[in-house]
């Protein structure tokens, strides 16, 4: 007996949910955007405040002072693998040590990067005679530094340019010396 009613009110309601998608227009590529939620929303937002947000701060802005290279710290002297970020300031970069020195300067993107662009050669190299330090463009990044967690930051060499395009003779001095994290001393 209730076999009868239920077979009826089936074919119903399968009759009644195709004539609805039937009346809207047929296209394979349009996906539903309609969201479906559970009746009891209400109880799963609030639930969520049983959980802890993390609420720290994972990066801060870059200060003023000297960072040392991670990988190179506690043994070295600083003159090679280390960054003096003063951002109003020249700042002197090793890009092959007791070798190659370049003179940066340093412009701010946000509180929480900054660019490095290629002012001029050191006087006092005693390598890269040959370098055409004259034709490098000094408008165009050569380093970008990004500040992490605690008192960090990272460089990532770009390499030098000429006209905005890459000088790939060139692209590595600065890659080995100058990239990577570094902390503040």
């Amino acid at each position: 007996m209730k076999l009868k009613w239920m077979l009826p009110i089936l074919l119903l309601i399968i009759i009644s949910c195709k004539d609805q998608s039937s009346s809207e227009p047929s296209n394979e590529s349009t996906l539903s955007t309609q969201k479906v939620l559970p009746e009891d929303t209400d109880t799963i937002l609030k639930n969520t405040e049983d959980y802890p947000v993390n609420t720290t701060t994972v990066t801060s802005k870059i200060t003023s002072g000297q960072y040392i290279k991670l990988e190179k710290e506690p043994a070295t002297d600083c003159s090679c693998y280390c960054i003096n970020f003063e951002p109003e300031a020249s700042s002197k970069m090793c890009l092959l040590p007791d070798k190659i020195y370049v003179f940066v300067r340093f412009q701010k993107i946000d509180d929480l990067n900054y660019n490095v662009y290629f002012t001029e050669a050191a006087e006092t190299n005693t390598g890269g005679k040959d370098i055409p330090w004259n034709t490098f463009d000094k408008t165009t990044p050569i380093a970008t530094i990004t500040s992490l967690p605690n008192n960090e930051l990272e460089v990532d060499w770009l390499g030098f340019s000429v006209n905005g395009d890459l000088v790939i003779d060139y692209a590595l001095y600065g890659k080995k010396t100058l990239e990577g994290k570094y902390k503040i001393q």
